[in-house]
């Protein structure tokens, strides 16, 4: 992540090394058992819901719920609810000037080629993010009032202003915005929701730069927690609440998501996925686009394999400061349940040198049972050398396993084994608090079982759920200048200034989804952007731009929402557009130039870079 952009990782159960005979369903969850929230079940009579339940919404056979986790618990164990989703492991996160020039938005400002000029009025960008400074005078019209239209802050305790709906948080009107000019709840330090929304909807009244996309909009926020349990519902929940405002108020609407997990299926196929595209699927004039994600530069951290009879395996790297309790190692194992319906797999270590010590039984895939199981690893002296707590579930079309492996030493690399068919995709990183797969083997010509070893790969490093979605416009980032004049007039060189402008950078996430899909749909403008920076914090000098209203700031985060400003364009012209409609002029107007090469769709620039004239030209 770059510049202020910070990870904010979930608060995550700690499972101590000596607790091996525990059996809490809830040791993958980010929350207690005791947490109220949003959940995705399934029911085996819908005549039998308890009426205690709060059914909030309906889609692609999930039902989405206001409980207690306790409760749904005892609802398991009574065959009530015969499916609760399990969230992977809370890894998730938040993830302008030359920026208008390089995507020839200042052309659509000023109505080139076309009978009118547009930016971004009577259209509704919404965004869900970490908060927004609502003071600052770019998010102000001219006469002083504020264009938030709605501010729901899902961090806040219940109260009369709670939404009836989703029942927490408290949700302001423009009206007490207005009212007291103040920050409304708590704001993240980062400030990463203000350069967010400045990219794509300040209007640069400010200082009379730094405009962004749409600087006309209305805009909604919706200040998100990433602690909250099922945190990706909140999220869908969000997109839902700002889509609904804006029906109510006769205006299509974009929301912009520059969050996001790096965990989880990796095809939308999940209950925040399908929510979100049941959303857009609902009506026209609703478009989502999301960020990619930052992760381009980590260490291989996703393992691909397509099974065979012989046994396939990698290697994972022990983590002294593992999240979940150390020393030891996780994976998110994601397949599809139609063809890994004779998978067996195993748990193993290896000794340096390497000596193999040993392995588990092989245990076939059980789609049935979805209780939290627990396995030991014992060396060839029969000694303990670690201890496996795994649990699998079936999401949807999906099979999902979820492993930890303690051991009492680094020294050891941890075997995960498997063999039979179907393929599988392994997600794993220290980088998010978990452990790295191995990238090292030895020679196969004196070992030659590593002709077998699933090696990890730099693909598939998007985050998950909706930026994987066909529906939803994913964006990855490029450099958008080598410098600027800081606030003490002084030039700051982005890197040395020798990366050019226009370079993917190294850090944007590549694709495909998992089903193989390109992504990300397209790349924008989003590394060492200039946007609206929260006011009164103690930024470093040379991080602000002449005035120091205005701070750099960057990644996919800031790309994402240089399209979305982008399609509340397109909606202000074409009010009644569906997401189809968006997105395949987005990518029929999308450019190539010496960076992407003329290989296009790739899995790095995906269909080339956004070009805001000629995208919304392709409606006449």
């Amino acid at each position: 992540m770059k510049s202020i952009l910070h990870f904010c990782l979930s608060l995550l159960l700690i499972v101590p090394f000596m607790a091996w005979g525990q059996s809490k369903l809830d040791v993958f969850y980010p929350n207690d058992a005791q947490s109220f929230g949003t959940y995705a079940v399934e029911f085996a009579d819908n005549a039998s819901i308890p009426e205690s339940l709060q059914i909030k919404y309906r889609a692609n056979g999930w039902t989405y719920i206001l409980a207690e986790r306790k409760e749904l618990y005892e609802l398991l164990a009574q065959g009530i609810i015969t499916k609760l989703y399990r969230e992977p492991a809370g890894v998730n996160v938040p993830l302008n000037d030359s920026m208008r020039t390089k995507h020839f938005v200042n052309e659509v400002h000023q109505g080139l080629d076309m009978d009118f000029a547009y930016k971004g009025k009577n259209v509704i960008m919404g965004y869900v993010d970490d908060g927004l400074d609502v003071r600052h005078l770019d998010f102000k019209d001219s006469l002083g009032n504020t264009r938030v239209l709605r501010f729901w802050n899902q961090g806040q305790s219940v109260n009369w202003r709670t939404p009836t709906k989703y029942g927490y948080g408290r949700v302001y009107k423009n009206t007490d915005i207005d009212a007291t000019n103040t920050i409304v709840g708590n704001i993240n330090q980062s400030g990463h929701g203000t350069t967010v929304t400045g990219v794509g909807s300040g209007n640069g009244l400010a200082n009379g730069r730094n405009k962004g996309v749409a600087p006309d909009c209305n805009i909604i926020v919706v200040r998100t927690v990433f602690s909250l349990p099922s945190w990706t519902l909140t999220v869908a929940e969000g997109v839902d609440y700002i889509f609904s405002v804006a029906d109510s108020l006769g205006m299509p609407a974009v929301v912009n998501l520059s969050v996001g997990t790096y965990l989880g299926s990796h095809d939308a196929k999940d209950p925040a996925g399908l929510y979100i595209d049941s959303l857009l699927n609902e009506k026209e004039g609703r478009i989502v686009v999301c960020a990619a994600g930052n992760s381009g530069a980590w260490p291989a951290y996703h393992v691909q394999q397509q099974l065979s009879a012989d046994t396939n395996f990698v290697w994972m790297i022990p983590n002294p400061a593992l999240t979940f309790g150390s020393p030891g190692v996780y994976f998110d194992l994601w397949a599809d349940t139609n063809n890994i319906q004779n998978m067996h797999f195993a748990f193993g270590a290896d000794a340096p040198g390497p000596l193999y010590r040993g392995n588990t039984t092989y245990k076939q895939v059980d789609f049935s049972n979805q209780t939290l199981q627990n396995e030991t690893i014992y060396g060839i002296d029969n000694d303990i050398i670690g201890n496996v707590i795994f649990q699998g579930q079936v999401v949807g079309p999906n099979y999902n396993l979820q492993a930890i492996i303690y051991t009492d030493s680094l020294d050891y690399h941890i075997r995960f084994l498997a063999t039979g068919a179907g393929k599988i995709d392994l997600w794993s990183s220290s980088n998010i608090g978990l452990s790295n797969f191995s990238s090292t083997i030895p020679d196969t010509t004196l070992h030659p079982e590593f002709t077998k070893y699933m090696m990890p790969d730099t693909l598939q490093s998007i985050v998950s759920s909706w930026a994987c979605s066909h529906q939803v416009i994913t964006v990855g980032n490029t450099h958008n200048r080598k410098n600027y004049i800081d606030s003490q007039g002084n030039v700051y060189p982005i890197g040395g200034g020798t990366t050019p402008a226009g370079i993917l950078s190294i850090n944007s996430s590549k694709g495909p989804n998992r089903q193989g899909n390109v992504k990300p749909d397209l790349v924008a403008s989003g590394d060492m952007s200039l946007s609206a920076a929260v006011l009164g914090l103690p930024h470093p000098p040379s991080s602000l731009d002449l005035g120091g209203l205005h701070i750099r700031n960057g990644g996919t985060s800031m790309a994402s929402p240089v399209v979305a400003g982008i399609a509340a364009l397109y909606l202000e012209k074409c009010p009644k557009s569906t997401w189809a409609d968006f997105k395949n002029d987005l990518i029929g107007a999308a450019f190539q130039d010496s960076f992407t090469g003329n290989n296009l769709p790739n899995y790095a620039y995906g269909y080339g870079k956004a070009h805001a004239l000629n995208t919304l030209l392709q409606t006449e």
